[in-house]
């Protein structure tokens, strides 16, 4: 299986060049919000689904590598109200290592920031809310996406630990295995966690940008 994004020819060459202008005018209209000189943290989606193996993205060699190649390009379609943030990581569980709960101990996500959505609506007023918690807004009102029915592939369980139901660890799109999956209209813990389907079904991926 391949995946295709389609970008938006002039409009998103526009977007790309005014990143660093929109990002300089929020730090200076609002000085001191940003914690240590770190960028805001956000969450977006990819602009489209996948099915449960998330190596089909360009082959990459582990689901990890694919989650973060789809959250890498997406990026580029976004522009925060502020735009510094540099590093972009899937929002998935792939192993009891590698997991949301633990996401700031691995890729070193600041752990006590508030999360925003791409308009700067606050989601959660830090990752252990995030990860475990009941959420500020959910994913739609915060702008995540723009539709109820956008699920996402979690693989993980309410307390953002990996869960078994996993498209056997984000490597099978077929109706063998099944994932779990989130739901972007929740605000309690089960938010990331709300079903599973088979893996040959298309989910989006939620991404972290910090």
């Amino acid at each position: 299986m391949s995946t295709t994004f389609v970008k938006n020819g002039l409009a998103g060459i526009f977007l790309l060049s005014a990143c660093s202008q929109h990002g300089l005018v929020d730090v200076l209209e609002n000085p001191g919000r940003i914690l240590s000189g770190q960028g805001a943290i956000y969450l977006y989606y990819t602009p489209g689904p996948i099915a449960g193996n998330l190596t089909s993205f360009t082959s990459s060699p582990t689901p990890r590598a694919g989650g973060d190649a789809m959250c890498t390009m997406a990026r580029n379609t976004y522009v925060f109200p502020d735009n510094r943030c540099k590093n972009y990581r899937a929002f998935v569980s792939l192993s009891t290592t590698d997991t949301i709960a633990n996401m700031p101990t691995n890729y070193g996500i600041p752990a006590n920031q508030p999360i925003h959505g791409p308009n700067g609506t606050v989601i959660a007023q830090n990752w252990q809310q995030l990860a475990s918690g009941t959420l500020e807004t959910s994913l739609l009102a915060a702008g995540v996406t723009n539709h109820a029915n956008n699920q996402f592939w979690s693989f993980s369980t309410q307390l953002g630990d990996f869960d078994s139901v996993s498209c056997n660890g984000g490597l099978d799109s077929t109706n063998y295995y099944q994932g779990t999956f989130g739901d972007p209209n929740g605000v309690l813990a089960n938010w990331k966690s709300h079903n599973a389907v088979s893996c040959n079904n298309s989910k989006y991926v939620l991404c972290v940008c910090f």
